[in-house]
């Protein structure tokens, strides 16, 4: 039993090995010819000038309402607010249908649709609430399956298909890498004048918890994820700088803030009414009390730097 297991692992070990070394190797071609490019010349081609009249956008990300989160809401008021801030533009957001029976382990409890056209009314009305926008965007749906152990939707149809080819002028894809982890039979690079990836996960803290292979397999993820988007996207964009190194990347905050965010602070800084005190901390922080988003990291943290110092926060 053991020498079984000690084979296992040690062809486990091997096949990690072969495709890090396959990555790695595709990753030096990817360069290679990136670097021969810019020696020819570093003028921005027309593709990439997305201020220009009459561009088409398709906003394509990995979730949908009614299941609120970040990946459905964001690109919806992506998509709102680019229809809106030029009428010369098409904007059409792509977005996840998962089947009926599905459709109750992520959306909120007696809420599911039937066809496609319940569920873009749906969206529709709640960017309209949330923006006041008129919201002329279109919504299209490509065939997902929810799966439990990853806690995610994934594609099980060729997106790029769906789009019909007049259309496939810009993609903006909302996690590019968990849209092609499993899809490797289109490049959208090839498909559309120019190609945006906005990477909102770090996926890498993820795979390294509860494994004791994780560091391994977040080894082997993070050059999937590198080789993905620079196969796939002309420019990535970051949200933050906690997320791993990319291709062609850029850090920076394309979502915003929700002006909602921001009444709650101006009413904190406003003259207080009798017998309440003004916010005088000069920040403050909004966001979700969930586990995931790093808590118990900060807990340790904060229990380290209290053993050094000798101070409570």
């Amino acid at each position: 039993m053991i020498k079984a297991l000690q084979l296992a692992a040690q062809r486990y070990l091997v096949s990690s090995l072969l495709f890090s070394i396959g990555i790695v190797v595709g990753e030096w071609v990817q360069r290679e010819r990136s670097r021969r490019m810019r020696l020819k010349g570093n003028k921005h081609k027309p593709a990439s000038l997305l201020k220009a009249h009459g561009r088409t956008f398709s906003v394509v990300t990995t979730a949908a309402l009614p299941w609120r989160t970040g990946t459905s809401i964001n690109p919806m008021l992506r998509a709102a607010h680019l229809a809106a801030g030029d009428l010369t533009r098409k904007v059409i957001l792509v977005v996840p249908f998962v089947p009926l029976d599905q459709q109750p382990l992520i959306y909120p409890e007696g809420v599911t649709f039937a066809t496609h056209e319940e569920q873009a009314e749906y969206i529709l009305q709640e960017a309209r609430k949330r923006t006041g926008l008129p919201c002329t965007f279109s919504v299209m749906f490509y065939e997902g399956r929810y799966f439990s152990s990853f806690g995610s939707i994934f594609p099980v149809e060729d997106i790029i298909k769906l789009i019909p080819p007049e259309l496939r002028d810009v993609a903006i894809l909302e996690e590019p890498e968990h849209l092609n982890w499993f899809q490797h039979k289109s490049r959208w690079s090839k498909a559309f004048a120019h190609v945006v990836g906005i990477m909102h996960t770090n996926y890498l803290a993820y795979v390294k918890e509860g494994q004791a292979t994780g560091y391994l397999n977040a080894a082997a993820v993070y050059r999937v994820n590198r080789w993905v988007c620079r196969f796939h996207c002309h420019k990535n964009i970051k949200l933050s700088d906690a997320v791993q190194k990319l291709p062609h990347q850029v850090t920076c905050n394309v979502h915003g803030v929700a002006g909602a965010f921001l009444d709650i602070g101006r009413a904190k800084a406003a003259k207080p009414s009798a017998g309440q005190h003004r916010f005088t901390k000069g920040a403050y922080f909004i966001g979700k009390a969930v586990w995931g988003k790093g808590y118990r990291e900060l807990i340790n943290m904060c229990t380290e730097y209290e053993q050094v110092t000798q101070q409570h926060l």
